[in-house]
């Protein structure tokens, strides 16, 4: 269908795909003995046409994610494609699930995102979990009755790794469900309630807040769906093949006509205090809704005009220039990702060995030794550090009664810290040997009788000892890794946070059953333990910080790694206890760390401050 383009958002279709993990069916009766009445002319997909292009690629590695290895039953690794986002559980959690007699898992959908209504043939069993070729012939399936619309919308919650390579597994579908990418175009987002568990960079790229053209959209639509059929869940379960496709086929179409019905019309209970009686008033609610989209319409387009006029119109001329263009082809750079380069410890350990590189081609190295150079002795005694930590938990961890096996295995990592240790000590006095003398000191008021413990170990770096026992150069060594070490901290936060409210909202509503919610729970602990890791490591980055910045005249880093309190610590779309939606505040490790003096340049594009 032919538009304008300001006028094509007019004829965009908007689907929402989602699966719900409730609707199984046990594994009784066959196609043969209950065929279904429908047989593909209204939700369901045609079972035939389905199961025979199953069978064509059933030797096709089909691709899930991973996250816990030990979660997955009866998939292969070859079956496995690692996610690059927030380790999704759409696939690791479901497969927790017990399986075994069961026909089907759940139930797949693909519906109109935007009246929340079921699209027809775009249902179907799972077998195992969101596979893709169980996903893409549903995606596939349902927008073919579309063909003159010039856009279509897909929303899912890991469409941030269903849309890669898409295309290209389209190829291997019939061709009568084929997207003609000539005549339209698809954009992938994310539902509004599960993006704040991705990424930053699919916050950016798969935001509806930031797609041109789809309005207040939050593609959550399969969610209001998924709550009216469940009551038949029960019901359904132990029905044969063509029965139950037939009994859901009933209930979606019920669903869409109580839609219809009610597009124009919605209902509200009004209560009169002074008769204690309530009446049912019929509101219009279409116009209803379209009288507030215009008022605030206009008052988002105020407040626009009001902040660009606080703002240099050259730079506003160029962000606007770069949106459009990022809006256009988003192939190009996203203006909305930070201009900040990030600062993490493998970069400050490679500008480190440049350095030194550097250094010993002017003939300047100061290194005492060929294989262990400054820079490798204080990022080595770091490492060894964050192993102490770790190593602490597991014994503080282990139980008074706990078996051989585990107490071989902890003092196994012990002796391995111990021997650690003890070679990094020995290229330590190298470069502070006032450090040896203080250790001797130490060593002589230690009980010789006590079992040693190389995780409580001090190992002197120069952030733990006297200003006198290393050189300035080891301290700015030092510095520079332990900044990026809390920045690494951060982010490794933040993203556990994301992790632990997505498994949080999936547990939810998919998971059910001791088993599963047992397996799932061990998830969500070892993601808390991963938590509790990162802010360890947090604090002993700035602590070190702390005590380094003096000595080296450091200022402005705090504005950045400030100190860490355990209300600051949670999601980001979760208040403090007691905190309602409308007075939550956000934690300050989600917001812009810090800003520059140079207010034009650099707090207008969100930079980090630079550190003096």
């Amino acid at each position: 269908m032919k538009a304008p383009s300001t006028q094509s958002w007019i004829y965009t279709l908007f689907v929402g795909i989602d699966a719900n993990f409730r609707l199984k069916r046990c594994n009784v009766s066959t196609d043969a003995t209950d065929p279904s009445l429908n047989g593909g002319s209204a939700y369901f997909v045609e079972e035939n046409t389905f199961k025979t292009h199953l069978l064509l690629h059933a030797a096709d590695p089909q691709e899930v994610f991973f996250f816990y290895l030990d979660l997955m039953q009866g998939v292969t690794h070859s079956q496995m494609k690692k996610s690059t986002c927030s380790g999704h559980t759409a696939m690791n959690l479901v497969n927790s699930r017990k399986s075994h007699g069961f026909a089907a898992t759940g139930v797949g959908t693909v519906d109109c995102a935007r009246h929340n209504m079921k699209l027809p043939t775009a249902v179907r069993d799972l077998q195992k979990g969101e596979k893709y070729i169980n996903m893409d012939y549903l995606f596939f399936s349902a927008i073919r009755h579309f063909p003159s619309l010039p856009c279509v919308v897909a929303s899912y919650d890991i469409a941030c790794q269903w849309s890669k390579q898409l295309w290209k597994r389209m190829e291997k579908l019939p061709p009568t469900l084929w997207f003609d990418r000539e005549a339209g175009h698809v954009d992938f987002a994310v539902p509004k309630f599960y993006l704040p568990a991705h990424k930053e960079a699919c916050q950016l790229n798969y935001s509806f807040n930031l797609i041109p053209w789809v309005g207040c959209t939050d593609g959550e639509a399969p969610e209001c769906g998924w709550a009216n059929i469940n009551l038949v869940a029960s019901s359904t379960k132990e029905m044969g093949p063509g029965s139950r496709r037939d009994t859901l086929d009933d209930f979606f179409s019920d669903w869409n006509w109580k839609k219809t019905i009610s597009l124009s019309k919605s209902s509200c209970i009004t209560l009169d205090l002074e008769r204690l009686t309530s009446c049912v008033v019929q509101d219009d609610a279409l116009l209803t809704k379209m009288k507030e989209a215009v008022m605030q319409k206009h008052q988002q387009h105020a407040a626009l005009q009001e902040l660009e006029a606080a703002l240099p119109p050259r730079r506003v001329s160029q962000w606007t220039t770069e949106v459009e263009a990022w809006e256009a082809n988003q192939e190009v750079l996203n203006p909305y990702r930070c201009k900040q380069e990030v600062v993490t410890q493998a970069k400050i350990h490679l500008e480190l060995a440049k350095e030194e590189a550097k250094l010993l081609q002017e003939g300047d190295d100061v290194s005492l030794n060929s294989k262990v150079s400054p820079s490798i002795l204080i990022s080595t005694g770091i490492d060894l550090e964050y192993q102490q930590r770790r190593l602490s938990a597991e014994v503080s961890s282990l139980a008074s009664d706990a078996m051989d096996e585990q107490r071989l295995k902890v003092r196994t990592q012990i002796n391995v810290l111990q021997r650690k240790i003890e070679g990094w000590v020995s290229y330590q006095i190298l470069y502070m040997p006032l450090v040896a003398r203080q250790r001797a000191s130490n060593i002589s008021n230690l009980d010789t009788s006590q079992e040693a413990r190389p995780y409580a170990f001090n190992l002197l770096l120069p952030s733990q000892c006297p200003l006198s026992f290393s050189t300035r150069r080891l301290k700015e060594y030092e510095w520079k890794l332990r900044y990026a070490q809390g920045l690494d901290a951060l982010e490794e936060i933040r993203q556990n946070l994301r992790l632990r409210s997505y498994l949080l909202q999936f547990k939810q509503v998919n998971i059910r059953g001791q088993v599963a919610n047992t397996r799932a729970q061990n998830t969500l602990n070892t993601v808390k333990d991963r938590i509790k890791s990162s802010i360890s490591k947090y604090h002993a980055a700035r602590m070190a910080l702390v005590s380094l910045s003096p000595g080296l005249e450091k200022t402005r880093w705090d504005a950045v790694i400030r100190e860490l309190q355990d209300d600051d610590i949670h999601g980001l779309t979760v208040g403090l206890d007691g905190q309602t939606e409308g007075r939550r505040t956000l934690s300050w490790i989600w917001q812009t760390l810090g800003v520059s003096e140079n207010q034009d340049e650099d707090l207008q594009d969100g930079k980090y401050p630079t550190i003096e």
